[in-house]
């Protein structure tokens, strides 16, 4: 198993956190700070390294939101199923 797929479940329950117990204002610090370090050019690789921390931090926003999803859809298609049941 590589480090990006040990750091992974980890890095999905910070982001996790972030999205659900945070302020917007929490979120757009963060936000703010990512962008204005991927603008860096004085210091060496710290673009580089910023790119990198916005690409992983992307994907897990991308995989939360797809498992909410995909657990909000089963929700209510449960919910129609079981108002259904009640007419039969």
């Amino acid at each position: 198993m590589s480090v990006v797929q040990n750091i992974t479940p980890k890095l999905l329950h910070i982001c996790h956190n972030l999205f659900f117990f945070s302020t917007v204002q929490m979120l757009d610090t963060l936000l703010t700070t990512l962008i204005r370090e991927m603008q860096n050019i004085a210091v060496p690789k710290r673009k580089q390294e910023a790119l990198l921390v916005a690409r992983r931090f992307m994907r897990s926003v991308v995989r939360i939101y797809v498992v909410r999803s995909v657990e909000t859809s089963s929700e209510v298609g449960r919910a129609s199923r079981s108002r259904y049941r009640k007419f039969l």
